[in-house]
């Protein structure tokens, strides 16, 4: 990070900076987005999607992973504990009546991914990019007859989900870091081994899905 960009994230993220100012200043950068990818046809708009798919196909599978790291990951779980939900959701919770808790929507879109992956007792089920474990711990605890793999590139994540793994008195879950651009699954006790292959928001910080997805049907 720039010594400019250092000054600008001191000066918002520190409330110097009062609330019309930072209005403004995302109204701006919004009509800035808009006017990019704004077209004036079907087959303009069109044309611009193909090119962007064009651009991802020729990408790694991810870059900027140790940015995103130093940004979110690797962060003390002391200060997303004070944030999050108890069970450490990093990812969109669900309030079908729109009044439930923060622990009961965390509750209720685990228990979704259940259902829409129909998963059973006794699945060996792989969960990619894990987050501080909310999917594995609650899979843990639901399917004791399964196998689960939480697959992280933090450090920090890997010690919370050990220790309330350990907390919990779990066996049937194993976390693995590294970084999935560049790990390989092929002739390792991963490869052909599970059920099931979940992810829960890990596409929007990939870039070339065909090469991800390749390597996903190595588990």
């Amino acid at each position: 990070m720039s010594y400019y960009d250092q000054l600008i994230e001191t000066v918002v993220d520190g409330g110097y900076l009062p609330e019309f100012v930072l209005r403004r200043g995302i109204r701006s950068q919004l009509q800035e987005r808009i006017n990019l990818i704004k077209t004036t046809s079907l087959e303009e708009s069109y044309a611009t999607k193909m090119k962007y798919v064009d651009l991802l196909r020729s990408r790694p599978i991810a870059i900027e992973t140790d940015a995103a790291n130093e940004q979110h990951y690797e962060v003390g779980t002391g200060v997303l504990s004070a944030c999050l939900g108890p069970r450490m959701k990093y990812s969109c919770c669900l309030y079908p009546k729109g009044t439930e808790s923060l622990a009961q929507a965390e509750i209720a879109m685990l228990e979704s991914y259940v259902e829409k992956a129909q998963l059973k007792d006794g699945m060996k089920m792989f969960d990619l990019g894990c987050g501080w474990g909310s999917l594995s711990l609650y899979l843990a605890e639901v399917f004791p007859n399964s196998e689960i793999t939480a697959f992280s590139n933090s450090r920090t994540q890997k010690e919370h989900i050990d220790g309330e793994a350990q907390r919990k008195g779990f066996k049937n879950l194993t976390v693995v870091t590294g970084d999935i651009a560049t790990y390989d699954f092929k002739g390792t006790k991963l490869e052909e081994a599970y059920d099931r292959v979940l992810s829960i928001e890990l596409f929007e910080h990939m870039k070339n899905y065909a090469l991800l997805l390749s390597k996903v049907s190595t588990l």
